[in-house]
């Protein structure tokens, strides 16, 4: 039996056996209607928690994102202030020394040996160094 001989209710008039079938249907089906409108809202409502919770998790993982952006940029930042800095430093270190070392009155009269020592300890680091230029004695 194919489908149109089992649609085909009233014979030679497939019109009438169309509007008789779905007389039936809704007849039959009406009572399911409560049935199926909760099964689509309950539908409905399990995708509507679903993109809830992958927007939520999106939430969170773009504030991560934004959070370790902020990290890894402050540390670029640091170490490119520091790499700037440094050469600084050397050179202050080494002004530090040029002009330590050009005070001969201070190593001569140190009132300790220690000092006297640490001076000249300072000295000959500053003359071991190429960068650092000592002043010269003007006597």
């Amino acid at each position: 039996m194919s489908l149109a001989e089992i649609l085909n209710i009233w014979p030679n008039s497939p019109v009438l056996s169309v509007i008789i079938a779905l007389s039936v249907a809704v007849f039959l089906l009406y009572p399911a209607r409560n049935p199926a409108h909760k099964v689509i809202y309950s539908l409905s409502r399990v995708i509507h928690n679903g993109f809830r919770l992958m927007a939520r998790s999106v939430l969170i993982a773009e504030k991560k994102v934004v959070e370790r952006n902020k990290e890894v940029l402050l540390t670029a930042g640091a170490k490119a202030v520091e790499r700037l800095i440094e050469p600084e430093f050397h050179h202050v270190d080494a002004v530090v020394k040029r002009d330590i070392c050009g005070y001969p009155a201070l190593q001569k009269d140190g009132g300790s040996s220690t000092f006297s020592h640490e001076l000249s300890f300072l000295c000959s680091e500053a003359e071991a160094d190429s960068s650092v230029i000592l002043p010269t004695n003007r006597s």
